[in-house]
């Protein structure tokens, strides 16, 4: 018997009202088997069949989510479960009416668009809902701590497939391992957005399907699959207007930071899956993806690396000149060891560079947030430079440490900016040649916050440093 006669056979038995005119078959979600139906009246219908006690568990669960969903007043419309059809093997087919819509297109949406501003306010919605509405269900519920440490399992396992670069194996560890980025107040998430799932009309949200992956845990799952397929400025649009509509106290400072590294290990996720299943093609196709992604972190790195210094060496006319530099002692010859640290850099328009000495794979933001690919981003808005993000705001360090190494020699100097976060795995450095005038020298010493200078440089002092 032809499959698509057996899903109107049951949603027929589901239904009984439902006289069926005809059948489209779907492709399988969730190894649940998919038929449109049409009645007599031209209504339309959805049958949904699960293939195994697994996917039958998993439908059942959904449903009752789904009878709580529809009475918590959403700005979109959800699967409304209408009748049942118990199955041969065990397990029930599930019927409801189709919700109408399109696909969502916003890979080329802009600031101010009207798409994201509505796929914000519904998603604010879903995450300002009232807890126990959940609790009735059986969704999983995770705490901050435990979603943390199911990442950190996640991470592990794709890490023994040997798929996964060590450059950012080492980057997201890093920051799986500060428990502070991971503290968020867990919500009901959907836990499978996509085009497919988010159906609108006219620039509204008309409705969401599939939600048999839900849970409560972090809010971030249903942010970063449209923020890593957004242009930076849009990104930051939708993320605002989210923000707009939620408590907030129950949004914490980490968010946007968090949103970027999940959905920058996306791919990831999917090499695992495809690893499970025993999808060669699909393995290797997310492990491209993954190097891909190694790749275009490092040119993140090196174009802020040099923004950076270029930023530092405009805030006066030279080095020692005001700027709150700690330098370090002389050597014979007129070298600068000891470097200098950078208190308070802040922003500057970008410039040229005369070189790059090298750069690492790994970058952090303006606020010392990881670097997605698309450039450098921080939290609340302002990213640093390279990305077309604008400069730093004025008032936050660029890194936890960053020192300048100078060296001297006939009428150039050569400033050496050297970075290393442990806390991001951030390391890179950059070099530019700046004249001077030989034989003039300055003082040396520690600047203040307050732009207060202390002697103290060992083996005299260095030469002038300008411009």
């Amino acid at each position: 018997m032809h499959e698509h006669l057996v899903l109107a056979a049951l949603a027929s038995g589901a239904v009984p009202s439902l006289k069926t005119r005809s059948v489209e078959m779907q492709e399988p979600q969730g190894n649940c088997d998919i038929a449109h139906i049409t009645d007599l009246d031209g209504n339309r219908w959805v049958c949904r069949r699960p293939r195994d006690t697994h996917a039958g568990i998993a439908l059942e669960s959904e449903a009752v989510l789904l009878n709580l969903l529809t009475r918590a007043g959403l700005p979109f419309e959800v699967p409304r479960p209408t009748g049942f059809a118990t199955l041969p093997a065990g397990g029930r087919a599930m019927v409801y009416p189709l919700i109408e819509g399109d696909k969502p297109y916003f890979f080329d949406s802009e600031p101010g668009s009207v798409l994201l501003d509505n796929i914000a306010r519904a998603l604010a919605a879903l995450h300002e809902m009232p807890l126990d509405f959940a609790e009735h269900s059986s969704v999983p519920h995770y705490s901050a701590g435990e979603y943390r440490d199911r990442r950190i399992t996640t991470l592990n396992l794709a890490e023994q497939t040997g798929k996964v670069p060590d450059t950012l194996v080492t980057r997201w560890r890093c920051l799986f391992h500060d428990a502070e980025f991971w503290q968020f107040r867990p919500v009901l998430t959907h836990g499978g957005l996509s085009t497919e799932t988010l159906l609108v009309s006219d620039e509204e949200v008309r409705g969401v399907t599939q939600w048999g992956s839900s849970q409560i845990a972090d809010p971030c799952d249903d942010l970063a699959w449209l923020v890593g397929q957004l242009s930076y400025g849009a990104a930051q649009y939708f993320f605002e207007r989210y923000l707009a509509r939620r408590n907030p106290r129950a949004v914490d400072p980490n968010m946007w930071e968090r949103t970027n590294l999940i959905s920058e290990m996306e791919p990831m996720e999917r090499m695992l899956s495809a690893h499970r299943a025993g999808d060669a093609e699909g393995e290797h196709y997310a492990a491209v993806m993954l190097q891909d992604l190694e790749d275009s972190l490092a040119e993140s790195v090196r174009r802020q690396a040099e923004y950076d210094l270029e930023a530092t060496l405009q805030r006066g006319d030279a080095l020692s000149q005001g700027l709150p530099f700690t330098l370090g002692s002389v050597e014979p010859g007129g070298f600068v060891t000891g470097g200098i640290r950078v208190l308070h850099p802040h922003s500057a328009a970008p410039g040229s560079m005369d070189s790059v000495a090298g750069a690492g794979a790994e970058g952090a933001d303006a606020s010392g947030g990881p670097v997605p690919a698309a450039g450098p981003v921080g939290a609340g808005g302002a990213g640093a430079g390279p990305a077309g993000a604008g400069p730093v705001g004025a008032g936050g360090d660029l890194h936890e440490t960053e020192q300048l190494q100078v060296s001297s020699d006939t009428g150039v100097e050569r400033v050496v900016g050297a970075v290393d976060s442990p806390r991001y795995n951030v390391s890179y450095s950059v070099s530019r040649a700046i004249e001077i005038q030989p034989g003039e020298r300055a003082e040396t010493g520690e600047h203040t916050e307050a732009g207060e200078a202390d002697q103290g440089a060992e083996g005299g002092e260095p030469p002038t440093r300008q411009r």
